[in-house]
């Protein structure tokens, strides 16, 4: 659904839109727009009610749209509080995007029906079956609350999450500490502009983080099975204080650290540099300034490989400029080749070199002893909004 009004000259917060068509909107959506109980997809795009449709926002929506799976809101910028979507019994992913008039997150987002948030024995478990959930463009959604009381009370909800996705969220403060208790199965999280996110914590089964633009992050722990971090901040000129305080006690069962920075942290990064004691310890390493040099180092072979220029040292290989464009004519080992690309799916095109990575070629046999287990291609990000190279 698509909503496109005629606008008037009228001030904010209305975002331009008169009074008339805002009620207008309301009275459509709530009778002509009822939707059928078998929908199953449901995006709405540019609504410009003060309030979202009646069948959504009554208690009783999950009778009414019990087969609904998947729901994406986008640029409903005059509804101050989102529907109880946690009641939907079907929903697997939700997508709330720009959604401006949002400042808390609660109990109403849940779908509480209790006082003080608390549920009853014979309650149902909210948000069943959502595995994906996104929250983009929410520039002015400051609170995240559960909603409910800490205790043994407390509403259960997302009990399948996986993937937790908060982009350009820039006033949010704090995830909330029942979110790690529920959320038992979330393993994948992206944070991406929430720079004002103090701490990530207590998500046991959280496996890959990535941490995108500039972050007020002063604690990231209690992630026992993080196996994959990415980092990335073009004006990070040396590793972050959580990053260096979790790689030494917190990370341990992490296999993989990719790193986007500036120039100075790349070079600092390198054996023998500042950085390097606190990162030779992982297993692989990859690290990436926005003129797309890198390092590149695999502990289990003792190897490093960079197109940083004229750089060598004892492990590694010294590469320069016209040696990698003489490894990027040769054609090398299609099988080889297939095998590593197969181990690089999980870094994001964007933060790749544009060409070919000079040890494609030439190190086929030290990658392959030394990903006995490579990352699960299948596990890849989301580059539908990669930059084009």
């Amino acid at each position: 659904m698509h909503c496109s009004p005629c606008r008037a000259d009228t001030a904010p917060p209305s975002f331009g839109f008169a009074e008339e068509e805002m009620e207008r909107i309301e009275r459509v959506f709530d009778t002509a727009l009822h939707p059928l109980s078998s929908l199953d997809k449901l995006e709405i795009q540019h609504f410009f009610g003060r309030r979202y449709p009646t069948w959504l926002t009554t208690a009783s929506v999950g009778l009414l749209l019990p087969n609904l799976r998947r729901l994406v809101l986008v640029d409903c910028r005059l509804c101050p509080w989102l529907p109880p979507l946690g009641k939907l019994p079907s929903l697997e992913f939700l997508r709330i995007r720009r959604a401006s008039a949002v400042v808390a997150i609660g109990s109403e987002f849940l779908g509480c029906e209790a006082a003080g948030g608390k549920r009853r024995s014979s309650s149902p478990v909210l948000f069943p079956k959502l595995t994906e959930l996104w929250f983009d463009g929410m520039m002015n959604w400051e609170e995240w609350r559960w909603g409910v009381a800490e205790d043994d009370e407390v509403a259960a909800a997302m009990p399948r999450l996986s993937h937790l996705h908060l982009v350009d969220c820039p006033r949010l403060r704090d995830l909330p500490e029942a979110l790690s208790r529920h959320a038992t199965a979330l393993t994948r999280m992206q944070i991406k502009g929430v720079g004002a996110l103090k701490s990530i914590c207590g998500f046991s089964a959280m496996k890959r983080l990535q941490i995108h633009d500039e972050s007020g992050l002063e604690s990231v722990s209690d992630l026992p099975a993080l196996e994959f971090l990415e980092v990335s901040n073009n004006k990070m000129s040396s590793l972050p204080k959580w990053l260096v305080t979790g790689l030494q006690a917190q990370f341990t069962a992490l296999q993989r650290l990719d790193i986007e920075g500036s120039s100075q942290l790349l070079r600092s990064c390198l054996q023998n540099g500042e950085e390097w004691p606190r990162i030779s310890h992982v297993p692989i390493v990859y690290i990436q300034d926005d003129q797309h040099k890198y390092i590149y180092y695999i502990r289990s072979s003792s190897t490093a490989y960079t197109n940083l220029k004229e750089h060598s040292d004892d492990h590694g290989k010294k590469v320069n400029e016209d040696q990698e464009q003489d490894m990027d004519d040769s054609q090398g080992d299609e099988a080889g080749e297939a095998r590593l690309d197969s181990f690089l799916a999980p870094i994001p095109q964007d933060r790749r070199a544009v060409r070919k990575p000079p040890w494609a070629n030439l190190c086929l046999c030290a990658l392959n002893e030394a990903v006995a287990n490579p990352f699960d291609c299948t596990d890849t990000p989301d580059r539908s909004n990669s930059p084009t190279k």
